[in-house]
C-alpha cells in the first residue's frame, strides 16, 4: 500500500461534498471557506486527507439561524 496522498480533481471534490466546481474556484481565489488545495503546474488537486480534516473541523450548527464564524 502507497503512502502517497490521494489527489482529487476539483470534480471530484464538486461531487463528493455538494459544491459546483465553479464555487471552489470562487474560494480558491478569495482563500475563504476553501479547502487546502496544491497546484502541479496549472492543475489544482485536492489531498484527499486535507478535504477530510478541513470537513471534520466545519464548525457544526443544530440551527440555520446559529450565525457561523468564518
Amino acid at each position: 500500500m502507497s503512502d502517497a496522498p490521494r489527489l482529487l480533481t476539483p470534480q471530484q471534490v464538486s461531487e463528493r461534498i455538494g459544491v459546483a466546481v465553479e464555487t471552489l474556484a470562487n474560494r480558491r481565489m478569495t482563500g475563504q471557506h476553501s479547502p487546502p488545495f496544491v497546484r502541479i503546474g496549472a492543475r489544482i488537486y485536492y489531498d484527499a486527507a486535507d478535504l477530510d480534516r478541513w470537513l471534520a473541523n466545519l464548525p457544526r450548527q443544530r440551527s440555520t439561524r446559529e450565525k457561523v464564524p468564518r
